[in-house]
């Protein structure tokens, strides 16, 4: 039986994966998507032009976030340990680039999001144009393998916007 956090998770996919759908103009044409449990991606989708799978995850860098819920808890400063801080838009992408799914006649899509449920520990958007850092950081990366994955996306919940897709 899966636990009250875990369900609470698999809501929140589907609800940042509806608002992502209109986002991207998906919404346009009916379509359904279900969740699906591991070793499968986490959404099936499916509509009359496409059938696909998506894979999602937060963009967020929990050692960056401990230490924030921390000093917003206590309302004194904290220091994070800068060396472990890490970079989510690439560390995400990493590490699902690494990771492969039981799907191998359908196609995987990768969305990784901004979330806005709460950004003081969720992390902010970059504060120059996400095109700039995904040339510089992430295509250096996705030109050498795309992993189990046919596109990837960047979504930003704050504004409900499609930061980038790749290719």
């Amino acid at each position: 039986m899966m636990s009250k956090s875990s369900q609470a998770k698999r809501r929140h996919e589907l609800t940042v994966f509806h608002e992502f759908a209109a986002a991207a103009n998906f919404a346009t044409i009916p379509y359904v998507a279900e969740l699906r449990e591991p070793p499968e991606p986490d959404i099936w989708y499916s509509s009359n032009t496409q059938k696909c799978y998506f894979e999602l995850s937060r963009l967020a860098d929990n050692h960056h976030a401990k230490y924030v819920k921390r000093a917003w808890e206590s309302q004194v400063p904290v220091a994070p340990d800068l060396a472990k801080v890490g970079y989510p838009q690439r560390d995400v992408l990493e590490a699902k680039l690494a990771k492969s799914y039981g799907t191998v006649e359908v196609p995987v899509q990768l969305l990784l999001y901004f979330d806005s449920d709460s950004p003081h520990l969720e992390g902010p958007i970059p504060p120059f144009p996400f095109s700039e850092e995904a040339e510089h950081l992430l295509l250096p990366i996705l030109r050498e393998t795309m992993g189990p994955f046919l596109r990837i996306w960047y979504f930003e919940r704050y504004r409900r916007t499609v930061l980038w897709k790749y290719p």
